[in-house]
């Protein structure tokens, strides 16, 4: 064989004639054995070829050291159970010796190396082990799927949610021989079988589908999420088992229907009841009206007073009832119609006016000097909100003061308003002015006890402010008095809103 063919072999040949003398050897054997140019040459024995290599630390040596090493191959080269061998280097070099008995008695050594091989196939397996480790600590069912439908790997938790036994299968195997194993559809007939798989295997094929939920044959729902690796050859499935989310989402869309259900019931039953109440107050309010007129003793009178005084009271707290049971279940009741924020602010100052004059106190008002033009809102709601405060401030004042505030910042397109009502009254302790807006929180007076009512007025009105999309706190600097206050946007009107046809 010309030595210029050798040498473009990427195998290691060495060639011996039937002496066991060296006739050549290629570059490639050189390199393996980091042979200089004039180490090894045609005509040397095979025993100058072993200490040579020996010398260099090429060979595998045995206890017994190079000198019996050399010999055991000297005596055991020709024989077949050394024909083939797999020796490592102290370079690190793995590489397969074949020897080969030739014609004319001679023989030939060829040597493979098998080091990059070997270090591929270990890098894979490190991979693999690496792979597995990560899936087998993943909750989800995971799966890497190529595009022929082979899987590359799956977790154990894959297999659990198609109640694949495990051992069944093993990576690398396709579609076809996987779902011959999904438990789900182990009571199926054969051909409602089929129709399922191809119908999993479709999903599995369509690039175009990313996503299913899956109800199986168990009666368990199987969330399944495909994602396409970059490059297309490869998805990752991943599957989650969403039966228990499913059944409480249900019960959870169930609770709040009845609750929903029993909260328009309640609303229902208040509004009717209010009315019968009404209908019998507005009664005993009218005949007590009209004994008020008659003549009577002071006694008579004072009895009388309190029939009215007590009426009254009752009233209030029903619409409080009402009105709260109605915001509970419904903020759309909040209108936009034109109107004017001061002569609303007059008529509610107008109406707590005798209330504050039969206890002494002093009204005032402070209503800046910005002019208002007309404003959008919910004049009816507003005002109660107002009233509601004015009243607690002329209830819970016993000497002094009960202010009415305006201010506003006009935008483009709506004022900015900020009321305030303050009073100097009993006053709200610190740890209180969070919960007085709660429901049924009643304020005790430090010096009186207990006064009237439910509860209910704060919080009607904080809801409603909420509803229009304002808010308000409780301010309490001094010892004595309080000041709530009110922030709310309300936007301009517009002049055909005012000739725009109003809901009934």
């Amino acid at each position: 064989m010309p030595g210029e063919v050798l040498d473009h072999l990427s195998d290691g040949i060495m060639l011996f004639d039937a002496e066991l003398r060296v006739v050549g050897f290629n570059r490639a054997y050189a390199r393996i054995f980091e042979l200089g140019p004039d180490e090894l040459g045609p005509g040397d024995t095979l025993e100058t070829v072993l200490r040579t290599l020996a010398g260099r630390g090429m060979l595998d040596l045995n206890p017994g050291g190079s000198e019996h090493e050399i010999a055991r191959r000297l005596a055991g080269w020709r024989l077949p159970e050394n024909r083939l061998e797999t020796r490592r280097l102290r370079n690190g070099r793995l590489i397969r010796i074949t020897r080969r008995d030739l014609p004319d008695g001679g023989m030939i050594s060829i040597h493979v190396e098998l080091t990059e091989a070997a270090d591929r196939e270990r890098e894979l397996e490190r991979q693999r082990a690496l792979m597995a480790s990560i899936l087998s600590n993943i909750t989800d069912g995971v799966a890497l799927v190529d595009s022929a439908c082979r899987f590359i790997a799956f977790n154990d938790r894959f297999l659990d949610l198609y109640r694949v036994p495990r051992g069944a299968v093993q990576w690398g195997v396709h579609f076809s021989e996987l779902a011959r194993h999904f438990g789900d559809l182990a009571a199926l007939g054969e051909a409602r079988r089929k129709t399922e798989i191809d119908r999993r295997y479709r999903f599995l094929s369509d690039p175009t589908r990313s996503r299913v939920v899956r109800n199986l044959f168990d009666g368990r729902t199987i969330d399944v999420v495909k994602s396409i690796l970059p490059g297309g050859a490869a998805a990752v499935l991943t599957l989650r088992d969403v039966t228990t989310d499913l059944r409480r989402r249900r019960e959870v869309e169930e609770a709040r229907r009845e609750a929903e259900e029993a909260s328009e019931r309640k609303t229902s039953f208040v509004a009717h009841l209010s009315h019968e109440m009404r209908n019998a107050l507005n009664g005993i309010l009218g005949v007590a009206a009209l004994l008020e007129h008659a003549e009577l003793g002071a006694r008579e009178r004072a009895q009388v007073g309190l029939i009215a005084t007590s009426g009254r009271m009752l009233l209030r707290l029903i619409d409080d009832a009402l009105d709260f049971s109605r915001i509970s279940v419904e903020t759309s009741t909040i209108r936009e119609e034109p109107f004017s924020l001061i002569d609303l602010l007059d008529e509610c100052f107008a109406l707590v006016e005798p209330a504050a004059r039969e206890k002494g106190l002093e009204l005032c008002r402070a209503f800046g000097s910005t002019p208002l033009p007309a404003l959008l809102g919910d004049a009816v709601r507003l005002k109660q909100i107002v009233l509601n405060l004015l009243t607690n401030a002329v209830k819970f004042t016993e000497t002094g003061h009960v202010s009415l505030g305006l201010g506003a910042d006009l935008g483009p397109n709506a004022a900015y308003v900020t009321l305030w009502v303050a009073d100097s009254g009993i006053g709200i302790a610190p740890d209180q002015r969070e919960a007085i807006f709660g429901e049924f929180y009643q304020i005790r007076d430090r010096t009186a006890g207990r006064a009237g009512g439910v509860g209910l007025g704060l919080a009607i009105t904080r809801q409603l402010l909420a509803a229009m999309g304002g808010s308000i706190r409780v301010d309490d600097e001094s010892p004595q008095g309080t000041r709530f206050t009110m922030s709310l946007r309300l936007p301009f009107a517009r002049d055909d809103d005012a000739e725009a046809p109003q809901d009934a």
